[in-house]
C-alpha cells in the first residue's frame, strides 16, 4: 500500500521568500528588545546591543523553531509547540541572566526594561507563531509550501499514492515503460518521462521528494 513507500529527500527549490516567512523568531526577540527601551525611554546603547546579540544567539541554540511545516503536514497541536516555546525561552533567560550574573553587568541594565523583555518576548513569540501558521496555511492551500514531488511507477499502488498527496505539489509519474504501454495499461496517466530522466528532471524542477 502506499504507507510502505519509500521517499528520498532532496533539496527543494523554494521561493526565495519562504525562509524567512518560517525563520522570524529571533528577529522577534531582538525587535521586542528595542521596543521595551522605546517603552521606557532608555537609550540604545552599545550594552543593549550585546544583549541582543548573546540572547540572539542563546535562543538560536536553545529554542527549537516553531515547526511550520510539521504543524501542517502532521497537524501538531498548536498549544503543545507555545508550550514547549515558552519553555525553552525560560531556558534562553537562565543564560542570559547567569551571563550577568557571571560578568557582574547587570547595574548596567533597566530592570525594568528587562523584565518587561523578558515577559513580553514569549508572548510576541507565540503569537508570530500562530501569525506564521496561518500565513502557512494560506499559502499551503496555493501550493507554495507543498513539497514538491514525483511517484516512481505509475501502476496501482503508485495511482493511489498519488491520489492521497496534494495534487497541487504532484510532478508526475517516472516509469520504465512508454509512454504508451503505461497509457495502454492504466489510462489517462500523468507521465513525466522515464526512469532514466529522472534525476535530471528532479534538479531542474527543484523536486525535493520522490516515492
Amino acid at each position: 500500500g502506499s504507507d510502505g513507500a519509500r521517499r528520498v529527500r532532496f533539496d527543494a527549490g523554494e521561493p526565495f521568500w519562504l525562509g524567512p516567512l518560517l525563520h522570524v523568531d529571533v528577529l522577534v526577540v531582538i525587535v521586542v528588545l528595542f521596543a521595551c527601551l522605546v517603552a521606557f525611554d532608555e537609550p540604545l546603547t552599545v550594552n543593549y546591543a550585546l544583549l541582543a546579540v548573546v540572547a540572539a544567539i542563546a535562543y538560536s541554540r536553545l529554542v527549537t523553531p516553531p515547526a511550520v511545516r510539521s504543524s501542517l503536514m502532521f497537524g501538531t497541536p498548536p498549544v503543545f509547540l507555545s508550550l514547549r516555546l515558552l519553555g525553552e525561552w525560560g531556558a534562553v533567560v537562565g543564560v542570559v541572566l547567569l551571563i550577568g550574573f557571571v560578568l557582574k553587568v547587570t547595574g548596567l541594565y533597566s530592570r525594568a526594561v528587562v523584565l518587561a523583555w523578558f515577559i513580553a518576548t514569549p508572548l510576541a513569540l507565540v503569537g508570530t507563531f500562530r501569525l506564521q501558521l496561518r500565513a502557512a496555511h494560506w499559502l499551503h492551500e496555493r501550493g507554495a509550501l507543498a513539497t514538491r514531488f514525483v511517484i516512481v511507477g505509475a501502476n496501482h499502488v503508485g495511482l493511489e499514492l498519488s491520489r492521497r498527496l496534494n495534487p497541487r505539489a504532484f510532478r508526475g509519474f517516472f516509469d520504465f515503460r512508454g509512454e504508451e504501454r503505461v497509457r495502454r495499461d492504466h489510462g489517462d496517466v500523468r507521465l513525466a518521462g522515464r526512469a532514466a530522466e529522472l534525476a535530471d528532471f528532479v534538479r531542474r524542477n527543484g523536486v525535493s521528494a520522490v516515492y
